[in-house]
């Protein structure tokens, strides 16, 4: 396996990791969120609400992006967004900034998760090895 071929599987699987991670991550920090930023359980409720309804309403328009602008180039937009959204959610300083910015990771998320990591993945295999999808033929 090439090198390159490395880096695209050592990235599909970390895309999708940290996005699985970041769904229920925030779980363990609302506690502090309340008690540090001031915020009701409805607002700390909203900060996991907001997460998964936006990477729910791109479940299917994602992977129509991923066809029209590439899925690698949508993987990596999508991965650099994320990022960004986590450094600001880690320096926000009221719990609305921490709502916005789950919205925008959760977009940014859905553009390197599962879907996104099967299109790259199969130009990371060496040649001949088999692979069954849920999501169609490699």
């Amino acid at each position: 396996m090439t090198a390159h071929r490395r880096i695209v599987l050592a990235s599909s699987v970390a895309g999708a990791a940290i996005v699985a991670l970041d769904g229920t991550v925030l779980t363990v920090v609302q506690p502090t969120l309340r008690r540090e930023l001031g915020a009701s359980l409805a607002q700390v409720q909203w900060t996991s609400t907001a997460y998964l309804v936006a990477v729910a309403s791109l479940l299917v328009s994602a992977g129509r992006i991923g066809d029209r602008y590439g899925h690698q180039r949508v993987f990596g937009v999508g991965m650099l967004g994320f990022g960004v959204a986590s450094a600001g959610i880690g320096l926000a300083t009221g719990v609305g900034w921490v709502i916005g910015l789950r919205v925008v990771q959760g977009c940014s998320g859905r553009c390197c998760n599962r879907p996104r990591s099967a299109c790259c993945a199969p130009r990371s295999r060496p040649t001949g090895w088999a692979c069954r999808s849920p999501y169609g033929p490699a």
